[in-house]
């Protein structure tokens, strides 16, 4: 098995792991999409969204736990990205049992 490792900067970092709890039910939908764009470039959403397609769920994951490790977040920063996948997950009104177990799953890694 081998390690993975991402050259990425914070905004691909950022925009992947949106991408990824949006798609964490399967199901991308328009808001989640728009609330993403608001907050990277459309050209970053669709260069990690291609990454993100072919990945597997397990690349997906350690991709995001090297990056979370490699940009050394302060308590404060992991925080605030808890809180925009919180509001990702809360933008389409829709709030199902998948994409809260994935959370939880990921914010264990956001401490």
């Amino acid at each position: 098995m081998t390690e993975t490792k991402v050259d990425w900067t914070e905004e691909q970092f950022k925009a992947y792991l949106l991408i990824y709890m949006a798609n964490s039910n399967f199901l991308e939908t328009e808001e989640e999409k728009e609330l993403i764009l608001s907050k990277v470039a459309i050209d970053m959403y669709k260069k990690m969204h291609k990454e993100h397609d072919v990945d597997n769920d397990y690349q997906r994951l350690q991709k995001i736990l090297f990056c979370i490790e490699k940009f050394n977040y302060s308590h404060e920063d992991l925080k605030k990205l808890s809180d925009e996948i919180r509001e990702l997950l809360n933008t389409d009104g829709y709030h199902d049992e998948v994409e809260d177990e994935v959370f939880l799953y990921l914010k264990k890694f956001l401490k």
